[in-house]
């Protein structure tokens, strides 16, 4: 009969009498066999992958960061914008009254021609 050893492992041979106790091996086989070329992409793909993680999880915090800065400029330019139509709008009343009440023609003086005109001070 005739023994075949598929672990791949050649079996000590050992002189009569004394054992020999091996330790389990794991072989990768030849540098062109297909577990080797099966490992290579496996660790290459995780490789990428990690990479293109670490690529993405930067992206994600240079967005966050800006915007941070995006929302707090948001914020002061939103307040700039309420003094501005708050000062608008006491303006607009400021000419509705000088107009409307007959000041403006009763002006003398230099300066009148800017108060007939109907722009405010």
């Amino acid at each position: 009969m005739i023994r075949i050893n598929l672990l791949g492992s050649p079996k000590p041979k050992s002189k009569r009498g004394s054992a020999v106790v091996s330790a389990p091996t794991m072989e990768f086989g030849e540098v062109g066999s297909p577990m080797v070329k099966v490992l290579v992409a496996v660790i290459l793909a995780i490789g990428f992958n990690g990479g293109y993680w670490y690529r993405l999880d930067r992206q994600a915090q240079d967005i966050d960061s800006k915007m941070k800065v995006a929302e707090q400029q948001n914020r002061e330019l939103s307040l700039v914008k309420a003094k501005y139509l708050e000062r608008q709008k006491q303006a607009d009343n400021y000419n509705h009254q000088w107009h409307g009440s007959g000041l403006a023609e009763q002006h003398e003086g230099p300066g009148r021609e800017h108060f007939n005109s109907g722009h405010g001070p």
